[in-house]
């Protein structure tokens, strides 16, 4: 049981990649546009390297345990010996309730979802799909794909994959439970450090939608009007 769930927290830290790494280069300063408020001019400075922090905490739960699993399968291996030591805050016997569970399977499907949604909205948008806010010269305004469905698709694709991570990590049998890692000061830290990023990804999300919206109405005028009157919808269809 223990190596079957490799593959699925595989899945966890391929989607962390997918939905977290530019799908094209920095946009420069001097390209982004100016009237945007001061948070989001922080937040485009800063979206590289908060996507890299970011991209890292979600792994690291996934890859940790992995490394947890493969010692219970070679146990004897001088590695094995290392990794319980290092990850396990108690008995080694507590790394025996990893298990599968039908909490951890509802997080792997919003995981998968929510990269595959990425990957839907990188393909469609191309060269705009930018981790800054911004409009290119020959900009144009896509409707089709994702984008037939609601106006921010990126950003409820990334909702749900990063509720999906961390219903992984933090569901029974996973590590981070069972191990009684959050229990220790390095697993209080690191749970910190993960919700500070998850809200401060959340606020971009939040303060984002207005501004692009914006940005996109004074460039295409009735035509995004048309849009937004078809698509009424920011993230969840017939919801908000």
């Amino acid at each position: 049981m223990s190596l079957a769930k490799v593959p699925l927290l595989l899945i966890a830290v391929a989607g962390s990649h997918i939905t977290l790494t530019p799908p094209n280069p920095r946009v420069p300063a001097n390209e982004r546009p100016k009237d945007v408020s001061q948070t989001e001019k922080h937040f485009s400075a800063l979206a590289h390297i908060y996507a890299t922090m970011t991209k890292l905490s979600m792994c690291a739960g996934s890859i940790v345990e992995i490394a947890v699993l493969l010692a219970l399968e070679w146990p004897t291996h001088p590695l094995s010996k290392m990794v319980f030591k290092a990850l396990i805050p108690g008995p080694r016997e507590l790394a025996d309730r990893i298990t599968i569970s039908d909490t951890f399977i509802i997080g792997c499907i919003l995981t998968a979802a929510g990269a595959l949604g990425r990957i839907s909205c990188y393909r469609t948008l191309g060269r705009l799909f930018t981790f800054e806010v911004t409009i290119r010269n020959d900009h144009k305004l896509v409707t089709q794909g994702p984008y037939a469905y609601v106006r921010h698709p990126s950003y409820t694709s990334g909702l749900l994959f990063t509720a999906g991570v961390t219903v992984c990590n933090a569901s029974r049998g996973s590590w981070a439970k069972e191990c009684g890692v959050l229990d220790t000061t390095a697993g209080r830290l690191g749970a910190c450090v993960y919700w500070i990023l998850f809200f401060l990804g959340l606020l971009a999300v939040i303060t984002r939608m207005p501004e692009e919206d914006r940005l996109l109405r004074d460039r295409f005028g009735a035509e995004w009007d048309r849009w937004a009157k078809k698509v009424p919808y920011r993230l969840v269809p017939c919801v908000y």
